[in-house]
């Protein structure tokens, strides 16, 4: 922990704001013309930030990253593509009447043998979470081996398929105790090294249009400056980097080919851990000046979603801590900032960070800080202890001799479209 004197925080600000007076986002750039022969073979080495507490999408201290690691063994009832179309996956038809979906599967396997069935998808939006479309749906009920019926405020037809294609994964009857064992997706997890990294191969029996690569290997990155030095060094062919200042300097653009995720993560205060004082939300809310954080932090990378107290309350007091997770840069950043515009209002501030398996994990689950700054990916955040500041951008950077990883529209994650990958 530490806890810095207004006149050193202010310093600190100060050198921060320098740091970032370049800090806007590259514009969208296309990703490159493929050639007219898309290979098939060959390895791609992609870093994400952190190693996930579990790869269980659905166990209680999954996070983001769980549901990302997921997705290439996992199929879903729709998925995104990188152009940001939904496109059907396991479902072979849906039809919506009101509040009623009643949706039909295409005859699908587990590499097993065994057949997907409804009965998978029912247990699967049973056991998913806030983070899953699944956690959308009121009810879900099998109605025939490959049928489903399930109730849902959502409207449309396109909300439907858009809701079912966010992380909405059909996992297997064993994923509980041997997550991403069995794979109905293009690829399947060939080994696990803890700390390291997950090294994902070909499924022989995807039914589906077969994945170009025959190696997929996404290696866990302690940092946004480590991972961009082993992009710089090519022992990292792409890499996905959470919204952060100054990429473009950062970045080879004759190398590498940047692109974004609008808005494809919200950042938030998490006062769950402050249970003993129910008036900090208000007070601490109260204190912050959003338009500062986002003119100097986060820029055109995103917007504010902050909706505080409007009467401007700044009356603090007492010493809180503040948790964020090691090596995101701009979580760090806003970290320091806030503390500044705290301690300004009568606050004592300690800095906590923490890695974030345990920060996305059994901290998210049960926090022991007064207050978290976390990001999160998926639907809007919801809950009384809970504070949204910014809806911010993601970025994909890949060697241009790798194709179809930098997105070309919002998807529903970083290997939403895996299976479409390849490199020259």
């Amino acid at each position: 922990m530490q806890r810095l004197p207004v006149a050193v925080a202010s310093l600190v600000l100060a050198t921060l704001v320098s740091s970032c007076e370049s800090s806007a986002p590259p514009a969208d750039r296309p990703t490159p013309s493929p050639s007219s022969t898309i290979h098939d073979g060959g390895r791609v080495v992609i870093g994400v930030l952190g190693e996930p507490a579990t790869l269980d999408p659905y166990s209680p201290v999954a996070s983001d990253l769980t549901t990302a690691l997921a997705e290439p063994v996992y199929p879903s009832l729709f998925h995104f593509a990188g152009s940001g179309r939904v496109v059907p996956d396991l479902a072979a038809d849906l039809t919506v009447d009101g509040h009623h979906a009643t949706i039909t599967l295409r005859p699908a396997e587990w590499d097993d043998g065994t057949p997907i069935t409804a009965s998978d998808v029912v247990r699967s939006a049973r056991r998913a979470g806030p983070r899953s479309g699944f956690g959308r749906l009121r009810a879900v009920r099998r109605v025939g081996r490959r049928r489903i019926e399930a109730t849902a405020d959502l409207g449309s037809r396109r909300r439907w398929e858009r809701t079912l294609a966010s992380g909405s994964l059909v996992v297997s009857r064993d994923a509980s105790t041997h997550p991403l064992r069995t794979s109905g997706g293009p690829f399947r997890v060939a080994h696990v090294t803890p700390g390291l990294e997950v090294r994902y191969v070909r499924d022989p029996g995807w039914t589906g249009a077969p994945p170009h690569l025959t190696t997929l290997v996404v290696r866990f990155v302690d940092s946004e400056d480590i991972m961009l030095e082993l992009l710089k060094r090519g022992r990292l062919d792409a890499a996905v980097v959470p919204s952060t200042v100054n990429l473009p300097d950062r970045v080879d653009a004759s190398r590498f080919t940047i692109g974004r995720q609008h808005g494809s993560e919200r950042i938030y205060l998490d006062f769950d851990g402050s249970r003993d004082d129910p008036s900090l939300r208000e007070r601490v809310v109260g204190a912050i000046e959003t338009k500062v954080l986002q003119q100097t932090f986060v820029r055109d990378a995103g917007v504010t979603v902050f909706r505080g107290n409007v009467a401007g309350n700044r009356s603090g007091g007492g010493s809180i801590q503040l948790a964020a997770p090691t090596g995101d840069e701009l979580l760090g950043l806003l970290q320091r900032a806030l503390q500044l515009q705290l301690s300004r209002a009568g606050f004592g501030v300690d800095l906590v960070t923490v890695d974030a398996r345990t920060f996305y994990g059994p901290w998210e689950r049960r926090d022991p800080m007064d207050v978290a700054l976390r990001r999160e990916v998926g639907p809007p955040i919801t809950g009384a202890t809970k504070v949204a500041l910014f809806d911010v951008d993601s970025f994909v950077v890949a060697d241009r001799r790798v194709h179809g990883v930098v997105p070309t529209g919002q998807s529903g994650g970083p290997f939403a479209d895996v299976a479409s990958w390849w490199r020259e």
